[in-house]
């Protein structure tokens, strides 16, 4: 049975429109010399040798 039919035998519905955000969320907020981070990763897009090299700009022992 296909995933979409389970769903749909549980009564399990998406919505049409998804909310829109209630406020704006900042991944990192930087103090000084430190970095705030609120749980985001890098992006999948960046492969090691780039975040080694923005690690290197910014000081950041990885």
């Amino acid at each position: 049975m296909p995933i979409e039919e389970k769903i749909k035998n549980l009564g399990i519905s998406w919505p049409e429109q998804l909310p829109q955000p209630i406020a704006n969320y900042e991944t990192v907020r930087r103090s000084g010399n430190l970095l705030f981070l609120s749980g985001a990763g890098p992006p999948a897009s960046l492969f090691m040798n780039e975040l080694q090299e923005l690690a290197d700009r910014m000081g950041v022992l990885i």
